[in-house]
């Protein structure tokens, strides 16, 4: 049942899925540049200046010049410039996370946990998960399609207006599929109301201003084993630690931002299409197409270490869902 592509059986595949997709304005292209000079850059909080420079969440008080108060249960953070991807001796590294700068210039706002299985019933009204049974455990078994309604329902319930317009949509529930989506209110960084991260955003987020292969230091067993490694069973739950099915949220230490679950529990889909990095700078990057699979982030309770890496990457059709499968929220600040 568990069916967790990898990247590198990916790239041979067709142009599907991904092209059937817009994004407004035009995509950028992996590898690509676009300055974005209008975004406005927020206020203080993790992240400014530099990836290193915050080690603390923002309190729920916090807001922005507009106005916008940092939701309760979610993590301010400020435009910043890192190095995405990961160093040719950095051990279980995949030849796909070519190691490249990355300017983002938008604040946004994350969740601190994973969706969880109660807050999609809640919110949705029908339970998807293979685990069903635990309301503080993640949602999984979730498509990108379903990923992407979860979100426009929470914009709804708080009065925003959705970030996707979804077109050719089947009833809501756990066959849920639509046929297209375009982003709204001017493009995916600007759009007012809650969105999938992009690739670039959740890397950026899960480091907390490391640059080591775990938020929290290195890994000290091999990689690609279940061996019990002491820095991530500390931090996250994966094919070591989990006892073969996933955890209730937050019971691991959280990253040096409050982050949880960054590292396991269950992989995280992200917007982005699923392609090699190129080793040029970018901003903002926010890759559209060349593949027709989208990118999960974070790695599982069914994987091995090296797949909870903050720079490991993997994908999935849209359109498929799995047992390890979730999301996290974030909106544009």
């Amino acid at each position: 049942m568990l069916r967790n592509v990898m990247i590198g059986l990916s790239f041979a595949l067709a142009l599907s899925a991904c092209e059937t997709t817009e994004e407004n304005p035009t995509p950028q292209e992996a590898g690509a540049s676009d300055s974005h000079s209008d975004f406005d850059a927020g206020s203080d909080a993790v992240g400014e200046d530099s990836a290193d420079a915050a080690t603390d969440t923002v309190s729920a008080d916090v807001e922005n010049e507009a106005g916008l108060v940092v939701p309760e249960g979610y993590v301010l953070v400020s435009p910043a410039v890192f190095i995405m991807g990961s160093p040719e001796q950095e051990p279980g590294r995949a030849d796909t996370e070519t190691a490249h700068e990355v300017t983002l210039t938008r604040s946004f706002v994350m969740k601190k946990t994973e969706v969880t299985q109660g807050e999609w019933q809640s919110l949705m009204g029908y339970q998807p998960s293979y685990f069903e049974g635990c309301e503080s455990c993640p949602v999984e078994n979730v498509n990108w399609w379903e990923a992407l309604a979860y979100c426009n329902a929470l914009s709804e319930k708080e009065g925003l207006a959705p970030c996707y317009a979804l077109e050719g949509c089947s009833e809501p529930g756990p066959d849920f599929l639509c046929d297209k989506v375009t982003t709204t209110g001017g493009g995916l960084l600007q759009c007012e109301g809650y969105r999938l991260p992009t690739e670039a955003e959740w890397e950026f987020a899960a480091r907390a201003g490391t640059t080591t292969p775990l938020p929290q230091g290195s890994i000290e067993k091999d990689p690609s084993s279940c061996e019990v490694d002491d820095v991530l069973s500390d931090y996250g739950w994966y094919c070591g630690n989990s006892s073969d099915e996933p955890h209730p949220v937050g019971e691991k230490s959280p990253n040096a931002w409050n982050l949880s679950d960054m590292a396991g529990n269950v992989m995280e889909w992200v917007w982005d299409c699923l392609v090699p990095y190129g080793p040029e700078k970018v901003n903002d990057p926010i890759v559209n197409e060349g593949s027709g699979m989208r990118v999960l982030r974070g790695g599982s309770w069914s994987q091995a270490i090296g797949q909870c890496r903050s720079s490991a990457r993997a994908g999935l059709d849209p359109a498929e869902r799995d047992g390890d499968t979730g999301l996290r929220p974030v909106r544009s600040f």
